[in-house]
């Protein structure tokens, strides 16, 4: 019965530790408003794709060849899958994330704007 009651005790704190995430996507999506006039432009082939190149997409950072932090922005797909609560922590500049791009200024409230509400209406292409 003690083992059962270990046991038992054990999982619960495993479910518990991991229901708790330090960064969740809503955290950073719920805090915008995307309405304005040009986030109807807001898509991966017409703002994305721009911002990803230049800022992320470099040749061994976010390429497809390096995939720094095993994050790839080079295509649609790639950036889609790799632009998640943690990376959106990295370029927020959050608390105990790795800030992004790593060794220059912080991307313009504009860009990470773009990004989130790309993000929050479900990535469009």
């Amino acid at each position: 019965m003690k083992n059962l009651l270990f046991l038992a005790a054990v999982m619960l704190l495993v479910f518990y530790s991991s229901s708790c995430k330090k960064d969740s996507l809503s955290q950073y999506t719920d805090a915008v408003t995307c309405n304005e006039t040009d986030d109807t432009l807001n898509t991966y082939n017409q703002k994305i794709k721009t911002i990803l190149n230049n800022n992320c997409a470099n040749s061994g950072c976010h390429d497809v060849s390096a995939r720094a932090e095993a994050k790839d922005y080079s295509s649609y797909s790639a950036a889609k899958s790799s632009l998640n609560a943690s990376a959106f922590c990295s370029i927020n500049h959050g608390s105990g994330c790795k800030n992004m791009p790593l060794g220059a200024a912080k991307l313009s409230d504009a860009d990470i704007h773009d990004l989130t509400c790309w993000a929050k209406n479900s990535y469009p292409n």
